[in-house]
């Protein structure tokens, strides 16, 4: 029998076809059914003592599968309305150990479900733990792998335990709460913000040092805040236990919500210091990590009255050096947005001018605020030393071994030129009659 070219395409169709399709019936040899884990969506790591020894205290925040009786109800993660319902309310739980893993393994003897990290949005390192070294906490998650890089890295006051036990009061999941308030962070530039990465990277490169948001819970005052301020009986149960409670009155941490106050600063590992939300914002600007944000100035009195909205800030910081040392000098270029004065300003191009010329002198003062408190920590994290590699590496390589003495004497000179581009959508002054 002779073969033609169409049954020839025809055979070769159908052996494909006998080739390819049982691979279309195969399973998944790794499978985790997700009824089946314990989905981790925050890490916090503390440093405890047990008698006279110091351990690691690993604190989880888990979102568990909701049951099926849960899933038929319109509940969705969290608690939330609206959503499927395939996951449920988070808790915490805690292990100890003698290292990290050795915390991570003791899980198996309390939980019947496989803790499942890929969706960690949160690392929070407790404020004792930190001031000795987060060497082992970096190791620990860069090593797993599903812990991901761009996992958030942040230092809490007190402890990691009881900031993970602090109710959120817009998400339904405390971590998702503080993830959500950092996504947004660069609309104050108040504060750092850092992953998994980030932190590594710093930690591994000459002349530079990490710069982390700093976590505290506070009690809401508003009554309408979804948490309630504690009642007496269960403030004098807390009272009566030294463990799961603030140091603030007393106050259990699940009548607290988080919030993002500032920024830690590290020297090597550990955490040498903190900046206020003003030397965060002096900090950024230098570093060139600014987004926006507002720069309140007093224009007709002794209080500031008027603010401004920056952002598109760009910045150039050019190492200077001759017989009398190091002088960095920062360049700041911006543009901004007049946003509100409690004094009558007739917005002609005289007074816009003085405008940015006090806008200038306040940014300079926030810049120069966050060097001297960097400069008095003692910690690179501006980066210079990296800057000082980078354009003059055989400076660099003279004085590196001798660079955390010499980083505090650097003088550093700092020049803002931010412009007003618009005024709003009222051009004139508002007078009242």
């Amino acid at each position: 029998m002779k073969l033609t070219p169409s049954l020839i395409s025809f055979n070769v169709t159908i052996v494909v076809l006998l080739i390819t399709l049982p691979l279309l019936f195969t399973g998944c040899w790794d499978r985790r059914e997700i009824q089946f884990l314990n989905v981790v969506t925050g890490l916090g790591f503390d440093q405890i003592m047990v008698g006279d020894q110091p351990k690691i205290r690993l604190s989880i925040l888990t979102q568990q599968p909701a049951s099926l009786e849960e899933t038929k109800g319109a509940g969705g993660a969290g608690g939330s309305s609206g959503k499927a319902g395939i996951l449920g309310a988070g808790r915490v739980i805690s292990f100890e150990g003698e290292t990290i893993s050795d915390a991570l393994r003791q899980s198996g003897l309390r939980t019947s479900r496989q803790l499942f990290m890929s969706h960690t949005q949160v690392i929070i390192i407790g404020e004792e733990l930190a001031k000795k070294g987060i060497a082992p906490v970096v190791d620990f998650a860069t090593r797993h792998k599903d812990i991901n890089l761009r996992t958030l890295v942040m230092v809490c006051e007190g402890t990691a335990f009881e900031t993970l036990q602090s109710q959120p009061e817009i998400e339904g999941l405390t971590t998702s709460e503080i993830k959500g308030i950092s996504k947004f962070l660069h609309r104050s530039s108040m504060a750092a913000s850092a992953n998994l990465f980030n932190v590594l990277y710093d930690l591994m490169t000459p002349g530079r040092e990490p710069a982390v948001s700093y976590l505290r819970t506070i009690t809401p005052l508003e009554e309408s805040s979804p948490i309630k301020q504690p009642d007496n009986n269960t403030q004098n149960r807390a009272n009566s236990v030294t463990e799961g409670r603030s140091e603030e009155g007393g106050v259990p941490p699940q009548h607290k919500t988080p919030v993002i106050e500032g920024s830690a600063i590290f020297s090597g590992n550990k955490m040498v210091g903190l900046l206020d939300p003003e030397e965060s914002q002096g900090f950024l600007l230098i570093t060139n990590q600014a987004g926006s944000g507002v720069i309140p100035v007093a224009y007709a009195a002794t209080q500031k009255d008027t603010s401004y909205l920056f952002r598109n800030v760009k910045t150039q910081v050019n190492p200077v050096i001759n017989y009398n040392g190091i002088t960095f000098v920062v360049n700041l270029k911006g543009q901004g947005d007049f946003r509100e004065s409690d004094t009558v300003i007739e917005l002609n191009e005289e007074n816009i001018r003085k405008l940015e010329e006090l806008i200038n002198q306040e940014v300079e003062y926030r810049c120069l605020k966050a060097v001297t408190k960097i400069q008095a920590i003692g910690a690179d994290a501006l980066g210079f030393g990296d800057i000082l590699y980078r354009l003059n590496p055989k400076v660099w390589k003279d004085i590196k071994d001798q660079w955390d003495e010499i980083f505090p004497t650097v003088r550093v000179q700092v020049q803002a030129d931010f412009q007003i581009k618009h005024t709003g959508l009222v051009e004139d002054i508002i007078t009242i009659n």
